[in-house]
């Protein structure tokens, strides 16, 4: 499961890609990513595309996104993430500075 996974990256600080694109990833996972992200600032391309993560989830992942410095690629397309998600983001996207490339389609 996506938890173990994440689980295990904890004390991880130099990962700088992680793509998790597709894995219907439930409200634990979602968490466990969450926690990940607040404890690795050295992500530059994440990929949650196509998860059906809903409003809830896609501000879950922005809370652990908060004041990322190296973030470049944020890919989070079918995703369902209406008004409430879309407005979790914009914070984030006005505090990435390194932010390159953003997908957010079919949402």
């Amino acid at each position: 499961s996506t938890t173990i996974l994440m689980d295990s990256l904890l004390n991880n600080t130099t990962l700088k890609v992680l793509n998790l694109w597709g894995n219907g990833l439930n409200k634990n996972e979602q968490l466990a990513i969450q926690s990940y992200l607040k404890n690795n600032t050295t992500i530059t391309h994440l990929d949650l595309s196509t998860n059906a993560l809903g409003p809830l989830g896609v501000t879950c992942i922005c809370d652990g996104l908060h004041n990322h410095p190296s973030i470049s690629t944020l890919l989070l397309s079918g995703n369902q993430m209406q008004l409430k998600g879309a407005t979790a983001l914009a914070p984030v996207i006005s505090s990435a500075t390194n932010l390159r490339v953003l997908d957010i389609g079919v949402n």
